[in-house]
């Protein structure tokens, strides 16, 4: 089978951004964030005084507006995004705002200016959950986040730092669901370290991902979906190779590899009659190739 290999990575990497903090906050993701507030293109009221005061000194970190004078300060950024996260999870814990889609919705953005990923993350499902009108405007903020987190995954998988990779990839692909990169790139890291169930598990979301929407990862689609046979075989389990390697032939009929591939693991689970047509079929192509 082909050597997996990180696909798309090789490109982000000479995208800058800090990896300090890849646990809690990620610089880079905060300095990907607008420099001006932006009000959410969803129907969402504040409905609360707390949650109201919580949006304006997320206004006054982010940048400000034609309303409210903002700040680059860096001291007074931090100090006006931990107030909009200490007032708004105040209303919330407090003054019965737990069910108010607008609160979680702006304690996501405040985290998320800050860098923190996993409070984003959390944040942002409830407010989706709660207003599901507003999908499309987390999703276009959870995507920010996705390039400043996986430049410096990159930067730690080059760097021989598999674990350090691993978490921000997984922070990007919690972030971005949508998105194939990340839990492809996981699987790679995972295959790369002889972990094929774990390698499974992410080239399958990475191909679920992809196959959404064609269009946009046909790429990420073929090579999720070839490096997960690849997988299957590694781990033995050939009847499930055979099925993901006839989806990719159907795609790439001109891969003579994964022909090859699949001659291999259609013998090894006892169709040794359809795996001389296989191989036949490679054969003729190879001979039509010179």
């Amino acid at each position: 089978m082909k050597k997996t290999g990180l696909l798309g990575l090789a490109i982000l990497m000479t995208v800058g951004a800090s990896a300090a903090g890849a646990q809690t906050r990620v610089a880079g993701v905060a300095k990907a964030m607008p420099t001006r507030y932006i009000e959410p293109t969803c129907d969402l009221r504040a409905g609360h005084f707390m949650v109201q005061s919580g949006v304006t000194y997320l206004a006054v970190g982010s940048g400000g507006n034609r309303n409210i004078d903002g700040t680059t300060d860096p001291e007074k950024v931090e100090t006006a995004l931990a107030n909009s996260v200490r007032v708004i999870t105040q209303a919330i814990r407090e003054n019965g705002q737990d069910r108010n889609p607008a609160a979680w919705y702006y304690l996501g953005r405040a985290y998320l200016q800050m860098g923190d990923v996993i409070g984003a993350d959390s944040a942002f499902t409830r407010a989706v959950g709660l207003a599901p009108a507003c999908s499309d405007d987390v999703k276009s903020w959870r995507q920010r986040a996705v390039l400043p987190l996986m430049a410096p995954a990159a930067e730690y998988a080059d760097q021989g730092k598999t674990d350090s990779a691993i978490v921000l990839l997984k922070q990007a692909s919690s972030m971005a669901p949508g998105m194939p990169q990340a839990d492809y790139n996981i699987g790679v890291l995972y295959a790369n370290g002889d972990q094929p169930d774990s390698a499974i598990k992410y080239f399958a979301q990475a191909q679920r991902a992809a196959e959404a929407n064609p269009t946009s990862y046909i790429n990420e689609r073929n090579s999720s979906t070839f490096n997960l046979a690849a997988m299957y075989q590694r781990a033995d389990r050939h009847s499930d190779a055979v099925t993901e390697l006839r989806k990719y032939l159907e795609w790439v009929p001109g891969d003579n590899d994964a022909r090859r591939a699949l001659a291999t693991s259609l013998r090894a689970s006892g169709q040794a009659e359809a795996a001389l047509e296989v191989e036949k079929q490679a054969l003729a192509a190879a001979q039509a190739t010179g």
